[in-house]
């Protein structure tokens, strides 16, 4: 994102994502004057290991002899974060297919940003006119929305 005041045009979609909560807004107001009110939010804060998921990692046989090893235990706090990042990526790519916004400004830390490049679907790749590489989760829209305007 460039160091001058992002525009934000009406009917413009913020996607606000960390990697334990997800927040999408809706510019209601024009390029001048934005309105973002809040079209779905989900979170997976708090959420201990054992909520997560319970097993033992998984053991593997040698091919020859009796030698055995451990594979290495699933980070289920990630696979949350991943699988909530998916969820919000499956939301706009129906929004954009579906025609409800044609612009999408994304906002997240620069690891979930990374991973949101990466899988991002075509259609969302083009809607996409600005990002933001910050953690704004924790802040309230009128929040998010000075540190877009600024």
């Amino acid at each position: 994102m460039k160091n001058s005041a992002t525009r934000i045009p009406d009917n413009c979609w913020v996607a606000v994502c960390g990697g334990q909560q997800v927040v999408l807004l809706r510019n209601r107001g024009g390029d001048g004057s934005p309105n973002l009110v809040t079209l779905w939010a989900s979170s997976n804060c708090g959420k201990l290991t054992h909520e997560l998921g319970t097993g033992k990692p998984g053991r593997v046989m040698q091919r020859f002899g009796v030698a055995r090893s451990t594979l290495e235990q699933t980070d289920l706090h990630q696979k949350a974060e991943t699988d909530l990042l998916k969820e919000m990526m499956n939301r706009l790519a129906r929004a954009v297919r579906l025609k409800e916004t044609s612009k999408i400004i994304l906002i997240a830390p620069a690891t979930a940003l990374g991973w949101i490049r990466e899988h991002m679907p075509r259609a969302v790749q083009h809607a996409v006119i600005d990002e933001l590489s910050k953690d704004l989760t924790h802040c309230s829209v009128e929040d998010i929305q000075r540190h877009l305007v600024a």
